[in-house]
């Protein structure tokens, strides 16, 4: 869908500007697309994904349609038990976490992305992402893209886009 690649591409030129700053030479290019259909029992595995034009990049990934039991309300079910709460979630791991960071006030490094039609997710490509199956009847269908960022050699790369620690 050409509406959705040029979001995605228009989303990680923000995106690099915000990494790299607004003067930085870097260019970044649709890679590819493709759309998911999840169905009960489903999942996806820890993966990270990688464009073939460039050594760095952004994922972005949007939910289309998901089916009545996937909503934002499943996270205002308990966190542990069979009650719901990662039902269907596509959650992003971007570095582990130690038993201190809450009191040192750092970011937990697994995020779950809200149950919600329509709201892009752009992420550095290098993050491990997954995506929990879910039982009740009803299918989820998800497209995504990778988009290549080209930075002039020698340009300095943040740690987090480059990947190389967080």
């Amino acid at each position: 869908d050409s509406e959705f690649e040029e979001a995605a591409v228009a989303c990680c030129q923000l995106l690099a500007s915000a990494f790299l700053g607004r003067s930085a030479d870097y260019k970044v290019e649709l890679d590819e697309t493709w759309g998911v259909v999840q169905r009960p029992g489903d999942y996806r595995l820890m993966q990270t994904q990688r464009n073939r034009k460039a050594p760095m990049g952004f994922t972005c990934l949007l939910d289309v349609e998901l089916p009545p039991h996937l909503s934002g309300e499943n996270h205002e079910r308990p966190a542990k038990g069979a009650y719901g709460y990662h039902d269907g979630v596509h959650n992003l791991i971007w570095k582990t976490d130690r038993s201190n960071d809450r009191m040192d006030l750092i970011h937990a490094g697994i995020m779950q992305l809200e149950l919600t039609t329509g709201e892009l997710h752009v992420f550095p490509q290098w993050f491990q992402h997954y995506t929990y199956p879910f039982d009740d009847p009803g299918e989820r269908k998800w497209v995504a893209a990778n988009v290549a960022l080209h930075v002039d050699v020698g340009a300095e790369v943040p740690a987090m886009l480059a990947g190389n620690g967080a």
